[in-house]
């Protein structure tokens, strides 16, 4: 595996939120295990930092002393500071936010969106949108 392949193969990938990579028995990824299940395929269920410490671990990074290495050599090429900084801050939704973001939900469940790829490419939380949705199906 070459760096470009880790880079396209993990770019999608949040560590933090998505903990399992699907593969069916040709190879193929599946984004989610609902996908997956939609089209009919069985699958294997893998931890994605486990597979992505292989690749890694393939192309020569074997610890987290040269992982660092590498984010410092990015750093000084690109003049940019790749870690982030600071905390998070917690964003608040008015009532209009909110019924936007519901409106568009419904939009992308009909398209065959799961919930967890909603939120994750908008700005709600999939904890968030969860709550959302069932007091919008309660009232």
């Amino acid at each position: 595996m070459t760096l470009q392949e880790f880079v396209d193969k993990y770019q999608h990938v949040n560590f933090s939120t998505s903990a399992f990579l699907y593969y069916d028995a040709a190879g193929n990824q599946y984004s989610s295990i609902e996908e997956a299940y939609e089209k009919g395929v069985e699958v294997r269920i893998l931890k994605a930092k486990d597979i992505a410490m292989q690749d890694l671990a393939a192309i020569g990074i074997t610890s987290e002393h040269e992982a660092n290495m590498l984010t410092k050599i990015f750093n000084g090429l690109f003049g940019q500071n790749i870690t982030p900084t600071g905390r998070k801050r917690r964003k608040n939704f008015t009532d209009s936010d909110k019924k936007r973001i519901l409106r568009e939900y419904e939009k992308a469940a009909r398209a065959g969106v799961s919930k967890f790829e909603f939120a994750n490419r908008n700005e709600v939380s999939y904890p968030t949108l969860l709550k959302w949705v069932k007091e919008e199906e309660m009232a």
